[in-house]
């Protein structure tokens, strides 16, 4: 995925950027809660910092959404949801699908 794509997959990934704190936007569209289906220059700037805070993961910092950066995002999301399914007594996880097409 890059700027100017579009579709369900953009969305998840801002939700994903929101929630691991890398703000698509403070408020209004692309917000927590408010996530669009366009890639747009917001998207690609929280993308942008969150590839340049995991540059020692392999990611490199360049607004496209990569295999490695795709692997890095779902691997924090599983200890998010591992970690609240141990406080609630529950071994269920959520994980992106390591053959998702981008």
């Amino acid at each position: 995925m890059k700027i100017g794509d579009s579709g369900q997959d953009v969305k998840l990934l801002q939700t994903l950027l929101n929630v691991l704190g890398y703000k698509v936007a403070e408020n209004g569209s692309g917000s927590l809660g408010n996530e669009t289906t366009f890639f747009d220059k917001n998207t690609e700037l929280a993308l942008k910092k969150y590839q340049s805070d995991h540059t020692i993961s392999g990611v490199t910092e360049t607004g496209v959404v990569d295999n490695v950066s795709l692997i890095l995002i779902n691997s924090e999301l599983n200890k998010i949801y591992t970690a609240n399914d141990n406080d609630n007594n529950n071994s269920t996880t959520t994980e992106i699908p390591q053959d998702h097409p981008y």
